[in-house]
């Protein structure tokens, strides 16, 4: 994504079903630049309109910054103990993270 435009929620949603059922990806990302004030105020929107989830921050040198990274998942199992972590925060992280997965998944709620 290089701009967050009105119709940002209903790309996503339309992209989003494509990936997932018609070229039968397993996930889907969307990168959103920090750098954008549009980012911030369609963030909240995001969350409640779509169904992707929190995955993190990364450096973009493609988009000169940092993006904020949603991701969607189709129907796959999580093994979450398979899952290693280095640190405490990292732990915290990856229960934000998960927390936010099962809130907008579209995998079936018995992959945990």
């Amino acid at each position: 994504m290089t701009r967050v435009g009105r119709d940002l929620i209903k790309v996503m949603n339309n992209e989003q079903e494509r990936q997932l059922t018609e070229v039968n990806r397993d996930a889907v990302y969307v990168d959103l630049p920090l750098q954008s004030h549009a980012t911030q105020l369609v963030l909240d929107s995001l969350t409640d309109q779509t169904k992707f989830g929190f995955a993190g921050v990364f450096p973009n040198r493609e988009r000169n910054g940092d993006v904020l990274r949603l991701q969607s998942f189709a129907d796959i199992d999580l093994h979450v103990e398979d899952i290693s972590i280095a640190s405490d925060h990292g732990r915290e992280l990856l229960d934000f993270i998960l927390s936010d997965w099962r809130a907008v998944s579209v995998v079936s709620r018995g992959a945990f």
